[in-house]
Parts: C-alpha cells; structure tokens; sequence
C-alpha cells in the first residue's frame, strides 16, 4: 500500500494488531446522543446539543441497552422553533436502520445546504414505539475575524510539543508495539513529541517520536488555502504525497473534502467545523477547529477515524484514532497535549 494512501498509518507503525474474536460491550444504558460525527466504533465526535452555523449535517449516536431486543430504530428530524424555515412539529427529515445484530450506530441527517438556525428535536422509535429524543439548535451566524493559520498550527523552527499517548485494543483484539510494555491498566502509555526540526522547498520539517524513538516525519506547508502534508517518511522510505494532504481548511467553517480523490481507493473523507470551544485539558475550554477524517477499505472491512483537533496558540491538542474491523474495535488511540510542555 503505498505510504500516500494510507493516512491511518501514521501513529500505527511497528503495530501489531489481531481482531480474535467478534466481541461484545459490557452492560450498557440505552442511549441516543447528538454530536458532530461519530468514530468507525460509533463513539460519539464532539457530543454537543449546539451546532455551529453552517451546519448542513446532524449525527446522533444511538446505543441499545442490556436485554433490549429491537429489530428497526427510526429517527425523525423535527422543527421545535425554526422561524419561517419549518412550522413548529414539521418532520424535515427521517431515516430508518434495520439493526439485526447491531447494538450501536448512528443516524445522520444531511442536507446540500446549511440548516436554519433554530431549535430542533430528533425523536426515535423502536419497533414504532417511542424510545429516545434529544433536542438541539442550530446556532445563528456569528462573524469573527479568523486568527492568523500560523498560531493555530505553529511550525516554527525548533517548536516542540508533548503529548500523553495512550492505546488500547477493544473486545476481541489485540495490540502491541515492540518499544512499550502494557501497564497496570492493560494499556500502552508512552510520551510523543512533534518537533520542528527544519524548513524546506517542502515545507516545516517535523519528527514525530515516541519515548524518544524516531517513528515518522512529516512536512507540513501553510499556505492559503489551510495546512497540507506535502512529503511523509516512514519504515525509511520518504513519498511525496501528490497531492499534499489537508490537515486544516482555512478560512475556518463548516467544510469537508475528499483525499485524494473521491474515485480512489481508499480514500480520506475528511469533514471539519469551528471555530467552537473545545476541551484542552489543562487549559481548560478554548476555541478551536475539529477535523476528522474517514478512511474505510475494501475488502478487509476496516473502517478508521482520525479526529484531529486544534486551537490558536497550542497548535494541536489532540489526535484520536479508532480502527473497526467489521465488529470489531481493533483499537483505539488517543495523542493528548501534556500539560507539561
């Protein structure tokens, strides 16, 4: 597979990965969340009841509860308070699934053009009874002059940060990295850093290492249009990646786009929204961009997410990776901003 079309592997070199076993959540509460997407295990991405102007897609996450027994969920999208757009009570969009074995998933109501800004509620029904509903609104438009792209991802020559790097395997799967042994908790922890270490015709030149490790570099350009990979090197070998790969649209929105190119296969579906406050850990909540990109493989039926989420000043706070193997969540991943940089 060549290294420019396969984006999941960035943090997943030297992994040593089995899905043994279709496995099964623990007991569970029923459950149905809005967010802004969901992870390939159908965790929710950005859970919120507020989304941003612009919005022309809602994602809600649903999660059968222990014993529930259902053969069909079905989901409604209805206006409680959306001015002229929609009477109060008007059905604006519906989506049926049917679940056979499934015991989670998500209902996604799309749109070509951005939702009005109002109140809105998702009602569901099991078996055509009512089950679950969520309220949520569509937020009016709020015009404020984007920071400058270089604060928000900082490529000056000798910036380093430090990230708290975690990764477990889910139910039924197994993993393991020849440098890190298992703690007490069962997972893998190790220390990450993004360094940059240079500037070229390509580029900020980063070096990305676990526990001091070399495991990847990468050369990321700003430029108008948002922050690309222009070159990755991994297992040695060094590809230009034509072409560059967006990490960051700019100006700021609701935005999304296709990596390389919709007809390739796999390809990277990426969908990006902010500015919104975000969690920054020690820094408490911050504005800043979320993106996440979908990269799904045929015919190994492996479906990846990587949320990537950033903020001016910080540069990147977080890199959440999820690989599903059908049924099976082979691992999760999660590269966080120490608080100690």
């Amino acid at each position: 597979m060549p290294a420019e079309r396969a984006p999941l592997r960035r943090w997943l070199l030297g992994l040593l990965l089995a899905a043994s076993a279709i496995g099964t959540a623990g007991a569970q509460e029923a459950s149905l969340q809005t967010c802004l997407d969901a992870a390939a295990d159908f965790s929710p991405v950005y859970p919120t009841d507020e989304f941003p102007y612009g919005t022309n897609q809602v994602t809600a996450v649903w999660q059968l509860g222990a014993g529930e027994q259902v053969r069909e969920l079905a989901g409604s999208f209805v206006a409680v308070d959306a001015g002229a757009a929609a009477a109060p009570g008007a059905r604006i969009l519906q989506a049926q699934v049917a679940l056979g074995t499934s015991r989670a998933g998500r209902f996604r109501f799309a749109q070509p053009g951005p939702f009005p800004p109002g109140r809105y509620r998702l009602e569901v029904t099991a078996d055509g009874a009512p089950w679950r509903s969520a309220e949520f609104t569509i937020q009016p438009e709020q015009v404020e002059p984007p920071p400058p792209l270089a604060a928000v991802v900082p490529l000056t020559v000798g910036t380093i940060r430090r990230y708290d790097f975690t990764q477990e395997a889910g139910e039924g799967a197994h993993v393991a990295l020849p440098d890190i042994q298992p703690g007490a908790d069962g997972k893998l922890h190790a220390t990450v850093t993004y360094t940059v270490v240079g500037t070229d015709d390509a580029g900020a030149h980063l070096e990305m290492r676990r526990n001091d490790r070399l495991v990847l570099e990468e050369w990321w350009r700003i430029g108008p249009a948002g922050v690309a990979v222009t070159r990755r090197r991994a297992e040695g070998q060094l590809a230009p990646l034509q072409p560059p790969q967006p990490l960051l649209a700019w100006p700021p929105g609701v935005k999304s786009w296709d990596w390389p190119s919709a007809l390739a296969t796999p390809h990277e579906h990426v969908e990006m929204w902010g500015p919104l406050p975000i969690d920054a850990g020690a820094w408490g909540r911050v504005p800043g961009y979320i993106v996440l990109s979908r990269t799904e493989q045929q015919p190994e039926g492996m479906t990846g997410t990587i949320e990537r989420d950033f903020s001016p000043g910080l540069g990147l706070l977080r890199e959440h990776t999820v690989v599903q193997i059908g049924p099976v969540t082979a691992l999760r991943q999660d590269v966080k901003l120490a608080a100690q940089q």
